[in-house]
């Protein structure tokens, strides 16, 4: 290690201030400070700022500029490690509660509408009431469904063979019954995935058009959820010219704060994603699903995994699902203030600018 006099002489004073400026304008550092109240965001930067540049000139040695350097990162680690104990509290006493699926419609209801024969659902239900519950088939990675019962009118088009399941990658996602409702069934990989998704839609219980938590099960990871007898739009997308590889690659193009307009120049794959996106729904659609967007917000939740396979249309009404990385925030902080219009553009990305301008 460097001795004092030599590290003076090495590093000048010029040399240092980049180096700050690239530190006071990292993520991390930013972080902090948007975790902060705004009134002493201020004052934590001339702090941060006067403790180091004192460190600078005490002496010039590595272990005063390295604490001074490491008390930041110290309390943003601190600050997630409090986040995550209590969201794993929370998420303990969601899961400690009854289900409740009287709201719900009864199994042979949906199953009707997902067009099957009454002689299937009635052997389907016959099976249901001697077992906790019923597999009636598994989604892919491509919102394919591989049917245990067989056809299923409402997934016409969609249905997949085991050969061509392409298994998903992030979590199982099946379709089952359980206490007498048809339910969505998802088993999470990564616990962080299992608390995002129940604690958002804990914290969406009132909004209408995203799914109900019907039950969760701490130890398994698998979280149920209400089914939405409707049509996937990335699906029907596939069929008017935007395949899911298409979607995907407009996806993985997709920059952050662009403030996306129709009249610039966007990558190939995210107009032929649009195009398809406006010929299977409506204008009033898309207004309904800006306003569903804004109902989210306003509860506290930022969506974050926003994209065309995650919305559903139901009697030409859009509803949102999977929120497995959503998050919660406390509503007009600074933090949340950031993370809403990162959500909002990228809906204008994914849907055009449907969405009501800021104040």
């Amino acid at each position: 290690m460097l001795g004092g006099s030599s590290f003076k002489k090495t590093v000048t004073a010029r040399d240092f201030l980049p180096a700050f400026h690239d530190f006071a304008a990292s993520p991390l550092i930013r972080c902090l400070f948007s975790a902060s109240p705004a009134r002493s965001r201020s004052k934590l930067a001339a702090l941060v700022s006067c403790v180091i540049v004192t460190g600078w000139y005490a002496w010039g040695r590595h272990l005063v500029l390295a604490i001074c350097f490491a008390m930041p990162v110290f309390g943003v680690f601190a600050r997630s490690l409090i986040e995550r104990l209590a969201s794993a509290r929370k998420v303990r006493l969601l899961v400690s509660k009854d289900s409740k699926c009287d709201a719900l419609p009864a199994a042979r209801e949906t199953l009707l509408q997902m067009g099957l024969d009454e002689v299937i659902v009635n052997r389907i239900l016959l099976d249901a009431s001697g077992n906790p519950e019923i597999l009636i088939g598994e989604f892919d990675q491509n919102n394919r469904l591989a049917s245990e019962v067989g056809s299923i009118p409402l997934f016409d088009g969609f249905q997949v063979d085991p050969e061509n399941f392409k298994k998903r990658s992030r979590s199982r996602v099946k379709v089952v019954i359980v206490s007498n409702v048809v339910a969505i069934k998802k088993i999470h990989n990564h616990r962080s995935h299992f608390y995002g998704e129940v604690l958002t839609l804990s914290a969406l219980s009132g909004i209408v058009g995203v799914p109900k938590l019907i039950r969760a099960c701490l130890d398994s990871r698998t979280i149920y959820e209400s089914f939405i007898v409707g049509r996937n739009v990335g699906s029907l997308m596939s069929e008017r010219g935007a395949s899911i590889s298409v979607q995907f690659q407009a996806e993985t193009k997709y920059r952050a704060g662009r403030n996306w307009s129709e009249s610039e120049a966007l990558p190939k794959e995210r107009e032929l994603a649009i195009k398809a996106f406006r010929s299977v729904v409506s204008e009033e659609f898309v207004s309904q699903l800006a306003h569903l967007f804004e109902s989210i917000h306003n509860a506290g939740v930022i969506v974050l995994d926003i994209k065309y396979g995650n919305v559903i249309i139901k009697d030409d009404k859009p509803f949102l699902v999977d929120f497995d990385v959503g998050r919660i925030f406390t509503k007009n902080s600074i933090a949340f203030e950031f993370a809403k219009a990162a959500d909002r553009d990228r809906f204008a990305y994914f849907f055009g600018n449907g969405l009501s301008p800021e104040p």
